[in-house]
C-alpha cells in the first residue's frame, strides 16, 4: 500500500534516512506494463486514441481565437508515443 508517495517494505534504516517513495517496489506492482499504450505506443485502435479523439473534439468546439496551444501540444505528445523496444 502506498500512502502519500511512500511505499511499504522499507527497512528501518531506510525509513530513517529516506523520505522519497520506494520507486522500484512501487513500479514492480504498478501494472504499467499491462497498459497497452505504455507498451505499444499510440495506435489508432488502442485506448489512448480515445484521448486524442476527445482532444480533437475539444479543439473543434473551441471558440474563435481561443489559445489552443496546450491541447495541440498534448495531442502531438500523445501521437508521438512509440512502442517500447
Amino acid at each position: 500500500m502506498t500512502i502519500h508517495g511512500a511505499s511499504t517494505g522499507r527497512s528501518s534504516v531506510e525509513q530513517a534516512t529516506s523520505f522519497g517513495p520506494n520507486r522500484s517496489r512501487h513500479h514492480a506492482v504498478s501494472c504499467f506494463n499491462d497498459i497497452e499504450f505504455s507498451r505499444d505506443g499510440w495506435e489508432e485502435d488502442n485506448t489512448i486514441s480515445i484521448l486524442t479523439k476527445d482532444v480533437a473534439s475539444a479543439l473543434d468546439a473551441a471558440p474563435e481565437g481561443a489559445d489552443t496551444s496546450l491541447p495541440e501540444t498534448v495531442r502531438q505528445a500523445i501521437f508521438a508515443l512509440k512502442p517500447r523496444t
